[in-house]
């Protein structure tokens, strides 16, 4: 069981065109691609901004499982993609199913850090989308601070992203954590609808139900619960 992960950058939420256009991740193979195999990046995806290199690093990283590793050519050099959660194993032979995409973009959404830092975090998701997705009882202890839950789907014609707030103690709310850790946080802009952005710009939809109680809510969420670093200091 994998516990902690990198935030990926705000070159998430600037790029979401770039995802709209993609079918598969890999080029053509014959027959279902076997396990610790390094594919060639479909040659029809360009990577050209360094958002979008960034963007298919954990786009890799959250789709495709660890022994996956995806070879490109980016500005005359070559680079990889490894391969972590596995939650779309498959893109590498076809397009994402509607689940998958959502799966994908939950992901995506949970690891976006406005401020492009680095800050060690846990997704979990009930019922696990993968086994990474599942925390240990040592990761339940260590991370303890609920941050949301994300949902969407990025990859639609229409993107959409949406968040919802963990439950906190008044403690938890000063965390020193949550200073680099803010896409829950109401930004003070709305939508024509009504509907409340957060910092990162994805829609608040309100306070989480328990994740635990499985009722409720969308069935491709992943939540955030974050390490307590104590109280911030002014």
């Amino acid at each position: 069981m994998r516990s902690d992960h990198g935030s990926a950058s705000r070159g998430l939420v600037l790029a979401l065109a770039f995802l709209v256009a993609l079918t598969t991740i890999a080029g053509a193979e014959d027959g279902p691609t076997p396990a610790g195999k390094t594919l060639s990046l479909d040659p029809s995806i360009d990577l050209e901004a360094p958002d979008q290199v960034e963007l298919m690093r954990y786009l890799v990283r959250c789709a495709l499982p660890a022994d996956v590793v995806i070879d490109a050519e980016v500005g005359g050099k070559q680079q990889s993609f490894e391969g972590d959660l596995g939650l779309a194993p498959k893109w590498v032979e076809r397009p994402l199913t509607p689940g998958e995409q959502r799966w994908v973009s939950a992901c995506m959404l949970a690891l976006t850090n406005k401020f492009g830092k680095h800050v060690r975090i846990s997704l979990r998701a009930r019922p696990p989308a993968a086994k990474n997705l599942t925390a240990s009882q040592a990761e339940r202890e260590s991370h303890t601070l609920f941050e949301g839950g994300f949902h969407g789907n990025i990859f639609s014609d229409s993107p959409t992203a949406y968040v919802c707030l963990g439950r906190r103690s008044r403690a938890e709310q000063s965390d020193a954590i949550l200073k680099d850790r803010v896409c829950t946080e109401p930004s003070g802009l709305t939508l024509d609808s009504g509907e409340t952005l957060t910092r990162c710009g994805f829609i608040l939809t309100g306070v989480c139900s328990d994740p635990d109680a499985g009722d409720g809510g969308p069935r491709e969420i992943i939540y955030v619960y974050l390490k307590p670093l104590g109280p911030a200091q002014d």
